[in-house]
């Protein structure tokens, strides 16, 4: 149940953390999860079955939508609104009932939202704002850490998604990411 559920929440992705005062929106030099077509992350990811690294690439592109995709992962990710979402559709769908919010502006710490963008399911919260992830290959400055449920995702700003968990277990973190399409 709970790999089942990691993915299902790597699919869609995660929330922030906090400190008291407001983050700023990212002004539009600052982007902050920065998409072009093939761009890419790799993670580590720990499951009952085993350890195993997956990654995500930006494939497709429609208005401010962006799909990255992995052998058994997709995410999508409006790059207008700061909003993440896990659907089951490409293009994403407009049924409220089917999109899960993950991630969305104010950054303030104690922010909260229903997950689904109809206003019901769980209650997402950010619970600390612009603070270092460490992982054991890296520090990840100016994260930001959601919670719903027992489940908890980091995103750094200037990267994207970065870690998840469930209670205090860490479950999949960034091991790299390219921004370089040309390679």
């Amino acid at each position: 149940m709970r790999r089942a559920h990691l993915v299902l929440a790597m699919v869609a992705l995660g929330l922030l953390a906090g400190c008291t005062s407001v983050v700023d929106a990212p002004d539009e030099e600052e982007v902050f999860w920065p998409l072009e077509l093939g761009y890419r992350w790799s993670y580590h990811l720990i499951t009952d079955e085993g350890e195993e690294t997956f990654e995500l690439t930006a494939v497709e592109t429609e208005d401010d939508w962006f799909l990255l995709r992995g052998e058994d992962h997709a995410l999508i990710w409006n790059t207008h609104t700061g909003v993440v979402l896990r659907n089951e559709a490409w293009p994403p769908s407009d049924d409220a009932s089917r999109i899960r919010v993950y991630l969305r502006p104010p950054l303030v710490e104690g922010e909260n939202w229903p997950l689904y963008f109809d206003g019901r399911g769980p209650t997402v919260e950010i619970v600390r704002a612009d603070f270092s992830y460490e992982t054991d290959e890296t520090e990840w400055p100016h994260c930001y850490k959601v919670r719903y449920n027992s489940f908890w995702m980091v995103f750094a700003r200037g990267i994207g998604w970065v870690a998840e968990g469930y209670l205090d277990t860490e479950m999949a973190h960034l091991v790299s990411y390219d921004f370089d399409p040309a390679d």
